[in-house]
C-alpha cells in the first residue's frame, strides 16, 4: 500500500473515518504491507444484524514498494471447512495384527 500523504487510517464504506483507530502509516509518507485478519465471517452469511458479528485485526508496517501484489485469502478455506461436515471424515489406519492374528483371519476367510 503507498501511503503519499502518510494518512493511512480504517475507514468504513458506509461511515467513513472510524473514530478510535490508530494511524496505521505510523512513519509518515511512503509503502507499507498490510495484514488483514478476520474473525467470525461464516456467523450469519445470510441473515443481517443490528450487531456487528465480524472482528478483524489489521497491521500494517514500513517496507519497500513490489511491484507484485500479493493478495492471499482464507475465504475459500473457511467455505471448504463450514461445508465438510457431510463429506466422508478420514478414518485412522488399522492396527497392526500380530502373525497369529492374520493366520487366523486368513483362516475365517476361507471359511
Amino acid at each position: 500500500m503507498h501511503a503519499p500523504t502518510g494518512s493511512l487510517w480504517v475507514e468504513s464504506l458506509e461511515q467513513g473515518p472510524v473514530d478510535g483507530l490508530a494511524l496505521l502509516s505510523t512513519v509518515g509518507p511512503g509503502c507499507y504491507r498490510l495484514r488483514v485478519h478476520a474473525r467470525g465471517r461464516g456467523t450469519l452469511p445470510d441473515k443481517t444484524s443490528p450487531e456487528p458479528v465480524e472482528d478483524y485485526l489489521v497491521m500494517a508496517w514500513p517496507a519497500p514498494w513490489a511491484d507484485a501484489d500479493i493478495l492471499r485469502t482464507s475465504d475459500r478455506l473457511e467455505h471448504d471447512l463450514a461445508h465438510a461436515a457431510g463429506a466422508p471424515q478420514p478414518q485412522p489406519p488399522a492396527p497392526a495384527r500380530s502373525k497369529e492374528q492374520e493366520k487366523l483371519r486368513r483362516r475365517l476367510l476361507r471359511g
